[in-house]
């Protein structure tokens, strides 16, 4: 569980990032210019071939993951509803639900259990200056989840279930 916590705030970082960069190429899609510069600017000139194609390969799969991300963070109340919805493998969110219908569904589901409630009692949510330096916070962001996660068996216990 606590892999799939840091997935959704590493992988929503990359995105959020990625979207900084598209607004200043001011486009809105990650087109290949975009992709292209990140991966320069990740790997610095260096590496073969085949590594720069497993990074953009790589990238791009993070960009994707943390877009759905960054969707239920929006949908949910704030990044807090990560440490409520990771009772299951980061792929169910990422691969095999689609962006559209199974993404309103999930995000429902969530509405419907209280998740949005319940992580605003336990304070999950990032304060406002945070949600600022969120992208250069996340080993700290990493340690808050493990610290968080211990403190709150009844809201886990609560939605551990989600599946049903």
């Amino acid at each position: 569980m606590v892999n799939v916590i840091y997935r959704a705030f590493d992988t929503t970082a990359t995105y959020l990032l990625v979207k900084k960069i598209r607004d200043a190429f001011n486009v809105d899609i990650f087109s290949p210019a975009v992709l292209d510069y990140c991966v320069k600017m990740i790997m610095n000139q260096r590496g073969s071939k085949e590594e720069r194609t497993m990074v953009k390969a790589t990238l791009k799969q993070d960009v994707q993951a943390g877009k759905r991300w960054y969707t239920y963070a929006t949908e949910l109340g704030g990044y807090g509803a990560f440490f409520l919805i990771g009772v299951v493998p980061s792929w169910i969110y990422e691969i095999t639900l689609n962006q559209t219908d199974d993404l309103k569904f999930v995000i429902s589901h969530f509405k419907s259990l209280k998740a949005p409630e319940i992580a605003e009692q336990h304070r999950l949510h990032m304060q406002r200056n945070e949600n600022a330096r969120f992208a250069g916070r996340l080993p700290p962001v990493a340690f808050r989840a493990r610290r968080k996660i211990a403190e709150l068996p009844t809201a886990l216990g609560v939605l551990s279930n989600v599946c049903d």
